[in-house]
């Protein structure tokens, strides 16, 4: 996924400089780039950047150049604080409950709807949850946001979790949080 961005980069497709340099996570999400991939591209020694096609150089300097992505929540940080149960089943789609936290605490209240795609990640396999709607919110301050979600997994194994949050208004955003625990699908 990472050499996707990197062509689009070099290229300039579809405004893709500008998009990363107003929100890099929202960017890394959309080419689906995980963090480690990111991060080694970040790091990556310049002697070995020159190695490079001067097009892919301009493009990794470039990427080098915006400050690293940080999950914002207009002001607090997002994260998964949970995912439960953590051990699933294959076969039938299975209700799970994900808690995002919100730190510090944000007011929700008065505010404009926000929207939330889960997927779960192992390896090349991408699973769509089907968020249950409306998502309740509690009354502020807000610390935590609970929800629950549907989800059939075919393969067994240990998933990884993510929450995409987007809001359309003040203005637009989408942030990703991601869950440092697995989800492991068993067997029967």
């Amino acid at each position: 996924m990472l050499l996707y961005l990197l062509t689009d980069f070099a290229r300039d497709v579809a405004g893709v400089r500008d998009r990363f340099a107003n929100d890099p996570a929202a960017v890394l999400d959309e080419y689906n780039v995980k963090s480690a991939d990111y991060q080694a591209l970040v790091n990556l020694p310049e002697g070995i950047v020159t190695l490079l096609p001067v097009g892919v150089v301009d493009a990794i300097r470039a990427i080098k150049e915006v400050p690293q992505p940080t999950m914002l929540w207009p002001g607090p940080t997002l994260s998964i604080g949970g995912v439960q149960p953590d051990l699933v089943g294959l076969g039938q789609p299975v209700a799970l409950a994900i808690t995002i936290e919100v730190d510090p605490p944000d007011e929700f209240s008065g505010s404009p709807p926000f929207a939330v795609e889960v997927y779960f990640r192992r390896e090349d396999t991408v699973i769509h949850g089907a968020p249950v709607l409306p998502i309740p919110v509690p009354a502020p301050p807000v610390e935590e946001v609970t929800f629950e979600c549907l989800a059939a997994f075919e393969e067994p194994g240990e998933y990884q979790v993510e929450v995409a949050v987007t809001r359309l208004r003040p203005r637009p955003f989408r942030k990703v949080a991601r869950y440092f625990g697995t989800l492991k699908v068993r067997r029967g």
